[in-house]
């Protein structure tokens, strides 16, 4: 059974966003397995990504991170959300 940690980023900065990926994917037992620049973009594919865990900005372009919240737990009830 594999017990790595997959988890979402939603970050509008890029640089912030590949920093904290490149960061996570090199501790061992976590798996960042997509990046986003919205929480509409995660939205959309959240079935897809199957994450335990969303890291997510909450001053995000379009729908923020709060507002992002609701719906994610929602759609992935499991998922925690930091």
């Amino acid at each position: 059974m594999d017990n790595t940690v997959r988890i979402v980023l939603v970050e509008d900065d890029e640089t912030i966003r590949n920093g904290y990926a490149y960061l996570l994917n090199n501790q061992e037992g976590f798996k960042v397995v997509k990046t986003y620049s919205s929480a509409e973009s995660a939205i959309k594919n959240i079935n897809d990504d199957a994450a335990d865990i969303f890291l997510l900005d909450i001053s995000l372009t379009g729908i923020s991170g709060i507002d992002a919240i609701d719906e994610i737990k929602e759609k992935a009830p499991k998922a925690q959300i930091i």
